[in-house]
């Protein structure tokens, strides 16, 4: 956990990194700072878990500060306003930005210590939601890239299906007739070679093999050069024409 402590008065700045020190988990203090311009820097060059900041920093206010950061960090950022004033405004203003306390000063460690709960557990439940949000987002691409990955597929008897070109293992065709072979399943279908082809151009794990057949080098096993047979996991092989031999090559070693 790390912090920046933003307070133009020295002694109240050691106070506050004394009163830190002696908190129960270890938090680092990356920097101090006395004004606007020094705390931004500061902070861009820390990104710290945690802020203590003192109001009125000389002829200037630290919401002066806000205006000058991402927006995205404060809201990541766990604040604790430490300050002599009590005004409504300075307490309108604080809540405003998040402020996890507002602390008068002079400063009670015990209060310190509830504020710097507060904003530890403010802060690991954003990481949480951070990480769901994540998970979330990953979700919708997997999702997205199944529904993309689904190719339709005529069938002979008229129907159409959508078929996941994962599971395909190899097309090849015959008589105008093309089999889109699955692990567990044929379908022929009307659409010449060429269609399939084309429909997977965006796939690179399919290769055009030879006039016949197209190859998810996905479930190759092992290709002899010698004989051109190209062998699947599931004990099929299939013949690859010479002229195609180094487009088989090139895919199995991109």
């Amino acid at each position: 956990m790390k912090a920046i402590i933003v307070e133009d008065n020295v002694n109240a700045a050691n106070v506050i990194r004394s009163f830190i020190s002696d908190y129960p988990q270890e938090i680092e203090i990356a920097a101090t700072a006395d004004t606007v311009d020094k705390a931004v820097e500061a902070i861009r060059a820390h990104r710290p878990n945690l802020l203590f900041l003192d109001i009125q920093l000389h002829h200037e206010t630290v919401f002066d500060m806000f205006k000058k950061l991402d927006e995205e960090y404060l809201r990541e950022t766990g604040i604790i306003f430490i300050t002599a004033y009590q005004t409504a405004d300075y307490l309108k203003q604080a809540l405003r930005h998040s402020a996890i306390d507002y602390i008068v000063k002079p400063i009670d460690q015990d209060k310190l210590f509830e504020a710097i709960d507060a904003a530890i557990s403010r802060i690991e439940k954003l990481d949480i939601m951070s990480r769901i949000a994540r998970l979330e987002e990953a979700m919708r691409d997997v999702q997205t890239q199944l529904v993309k990955s689904r190719i339709p597929v005529n069938r002979v008897n008229g129907n159409i299906d959508l078929v996941d070109s994962n599971a395909i293992l190899f097309i090849d065709s015959e008589d105008k007739i093309s089999r889109i072979h699955l692990q567990d399943d044929i379908i022929s279908t009307t659409k010449p070679l060429k269609h399939y082809e084309d429909l997977l151009g965006d796939h690179s794990s399919f290769v055009r093999i030879s006039k016949q057949a197209i190859l998810n080098i996905r479930f190759l096993k092992s290709f002899d050069s010698k004989t051109k047979m190209a062998f699947l996991r599931n004990g099929m092989k299939l013949l690859v024409s010479r002229r195609r031999t180094k487009y088989l090559l090139d895919a199995i070693q991109a």
